[in-house]
């Protein structure tokens, strides 16, 4: 179970700091198509 853990750790680190630029993107996209409604 620890090691699914550090994994699980592991996979959100990379998914937050690898693709930040992109997904900072794709959030303000997001936010500029709510406000639009």
């Amino acid at each position: 179970m620890v090691y699914l853990q550090i994994l699980g750790s592991l996979i959100l680190i990379f998914a937050v700091f690898e693709p930040s630029k992109i997904n900072y993107a794709r959030g303000l996209m997001i936010i500029n198509r709510v406000e639009k409604l």
